[in-house]
């Protein structure tokens, strides 16, 4: 009994995991894992259940905010066997068919770089939206700054 306690536990298993496989409640694996002086600390079993699921220890799911300040955030995820990418652009090229062609970019039409729904991205070229957003700020300053206002 003992001995596959160890085994169990040493492959990886929870005190949790180990208890249901052999048949006993969890605080009995506890003390017999402590008794052997083998009981990781609960801080070493996260980690090892991160691993024995097959991703490192700081995975989080693979979706993750880019960038520090609000206005340059946007979601990044994993593709599986592949590199994090900007999930809005994943969503762009899903709806084109196709992969962004070099000069095109995805535009967040209400201005959250945070909100992905495939009715708020605009595709278009790198040269309009560079006109796009001129325009948006000359709306902007116009609304803001008139003579009055000051």
């Amino acid at each position: 009994m003992h001995a596959e306690l160890r085994r169990l536990y040493e492959q990886g298993l929870s005190t949790r995991l180990v208890a249901q496989e052999v048949g006993r409640n969890q605080s009995y694996v506890v003390y017999r894992l402590r008794k052997m002086g083998i009981l990781r600390s609960r801080s070493e079993a996260y980690k090892a259940d991160f691993v024995r699921r097959g991703h490192g220890t700081r995975w989080r799911g693979g979706r993750y905010q880019t960038g520090r300040k609000r206005e340059s955030k946007y979601w990044a995820v994993h593709e599986p066997g592949g590199p994090y990418r900007l999930e809005h652009v994943i969503i762009a090229e899903s709806a084109l068919g196709r992969k962004l062609r070099k000069g095109e970019v995805v535009h967040h039409v209400n201005g959250d770089t945070l909100d992905n729904r495939s009715g708020n991205l605009l595709i278009c070229s790198n040269s309009y939206h560079m006109w796009l957003h001129g325009r948006m700020s000359q709306l902007y300053q116009a609304e803001h700054f008139r003579r009055e206002n000051i």
